[in-house]
């Protein structure tokens, strides 16, 4: 909410699930942008303007700041920021970059219930993560173009994107080179990594085990550090337990792994624990993790974009960015003892 101060870094880390270091880096980023505010002895404020903006230089034209092509909109629901908004920061530097660098100024919105639907002026829209139908329907309505960015829920809209799919199969594949046989996930129903989870384990010929599967719900999403605890005390409750689970992101990871600390099962000696999007490096519980490029994501959003705004033909499919494999110390040879605790 516009005006509203934000708590210190320290709650911030401890809401979101990650270091204080990344905590500042992300309010660096907003206060050089406009999203936020400081001031002195008071604290850090949304900015109280109608929209936070970004105008600078191009550095390969040397066209002024003040010579603009237009303005682009990046717009993401409050539950879907909050849930990993490490990762989602990352996107918008990306996005926040490229306008500079195109001379396009850059509004921020996050949508609430008393958020603006549509703003006058835009020239394109860039939907990070999901939107409500009532706010895509407007858009599409008035022609207006639309770039749809790292979708949490599989989706046949034109989109940019990291390769989920891609990477799930590389970490089963991965997994299952360890000896791992019994894997579980956390994530979301119908999402690309849940889809690729299930075809891949098929494919190695090993069995899917619904018990051992927790699905996160959006809307009604909890922090990704919370979703994950209570998503593997789920997993805990029964008779069996998976060797090894894949969690949707790292911070989720991150959860699961303290409620494993709390029932006394060590990782990996008896789980291992693997993440996605590399959110966890600065932890002193270090994951291995399935890396991307989120900053990239959101630079190729903004050429799609822009494309679109200057007469191209709308990309009618989905661009991705690749997937590397970071091995940590969350992974090892699957547990040999029994199957129940």
């Amino acid at each position: 909410m516009r005006g509203a101060k934000l708590p210190s870094e320290r709650e911030l880390a401890v809401r979101f699930g990650t270091s204080r270091t990344t905590v500042r880096q992300a309010i660096e980023s907003l206060v050089e942008g406009g999203v936020l505010v400081r001031s002195p002895s008071k604290g850090t404020f949304v900015s109280g303007a109608p929209s936070a903006s970004w105008t600078s230089q191009d550095p390969s034209t040397g066209v002024p700041a003040g010579t603009l092509q237009g303005t682009l909109a990046f717009v993401i629901s409050e539950e879907i920021f909050e849930f990993v908004s490490v990762g989602y920061n990352r996107i918008l530097l990306g996005v926040q970059k490229t306008c500079q660098q195109s001379g396009y100024r850059l509004l921020f919105h996050v949508l609430t219930d008393d958020a603006p639907i549509v703003e006058s002026g835009v020239a394109g829209y860039m939907v990070v993560g999901g939107a409500p139908r009532r706010f895509l329907e407007r858009l599409r309505a008035a022609a207006t173009p639309l770039v749809f960015v790292d979708l949490l829920l599989d989706d046949r809209s034109a989109s940019v994107g990291i390769d989920y799919a891609s990477g799930m199969r590389q970490a089963l594949t991965y997994l299952h080179g360890l000896g791992h046989r019994n894997i579980g996930f956390i994530g979301f129903p119908n999402s690309e990594k849940y889809i690729a989870f299930w075809q891949t384990l098929a494919s190695l010929g090993v069995r899917y085990e619904p018990r051992w599967v927790v699905f996160l719900q959006w809307p009604d999403l909890q922090s990704s550090m919370l979703s994950g605890y209570r998503s593997m005390q789920s997993i805990l409750s029964m008779e069996s337990l998976p060797t090894a689970t894949i969690a949707t992101n790292d911070i989720v990871a991150l959860g699961a792994n303290d409620a494993l600390a709390v029932a006394g099962i060590k990782v990996p000696g008896r789980m291992s624990i693997m993440g996605f999007d590399d959110l966890g490096v600065e932890s002193d519980r270090p994951i291995t993790t399935m890396r991307t490029d989120s900053a990239e994501v959101g630079r190729l959003a903004v050429r799609a974009l822009i494309e679109q705004i200057r007469g191209g033909a709308a990309n009618t499919g989905r661009m991705t960015v690749p997937t590397e494999l970071v091995v940590r110390g969350s992974t090892a040879q699957a547990y040999e003892g029994e199957e129940s605790r």
